[in-house]
């Protein structure tokens, strides 16, 4: 068995996917700022792509909508280029999703693992070094007993 399930255990999750394009669960729209923000910048941008606008143009023009309308005004504006970057030509797909949080969980796991081992690595070192001069200390003793 993985070492990491052993310390750590299993999870077994069930996640809720909720629709929050415009027409469906419009209560949690109203009750969330930012998710109601997100959801008119995708509408904005799917308008413009439907006017003829390329993706790219139509991600620039939102995203300035965006900061003048003060949707996710600070978050545009602070990341409005990796905004682009993540939507551009993407869609969600749960395969993919699932072996990038496999891969997360593993690397999550060995830094734990690393960081562990260099700890074990430094208590012993610091045993080793405290019997090094326990035995220094005995050796001086053995040499002041010879010398006498």
């Amino acid at each position: 068995m993985d070492k990491s399930v052993e310390k750590f255990g299993n999870l077994e999750l069930t996640v809720r996917v909720v629709n929050i394009n415009p027409g469906y669960n419009d209560e949690i729209l109203q009750k969330c700022e930012t998710l109601n923000g997100y959801t008119a910048f995708i509408e904005r941008v799917r308008s413009h792509k439907g006017t003829g606008l390329n993706f790219q143009d139509a991600m620039k023009e939102a995203v300035s909508w965006g900061i003048s309308q003060d949707i996710l005004g600070s978050f545009l504006i602070e990341h409005g280029t990796e905004v682009r970057n993540m939507i551009q030509g993407t869609t969600f797909n749960i395969d993919i999703a699932k072996e990038v949080w496999q891969e997360e969980a593993r690397e999550d796991g060995y830094e734990e693992a690393r960081e562990e081992f260099q700890a074990e690595i430094a208590a012993q070192a610091a045993e080793i070094a405290k019997k090094d001069a326990e035995l220094e200390a005995l050796r001086k003793q053995l040499a002041g007993l010879q010398g006498k």
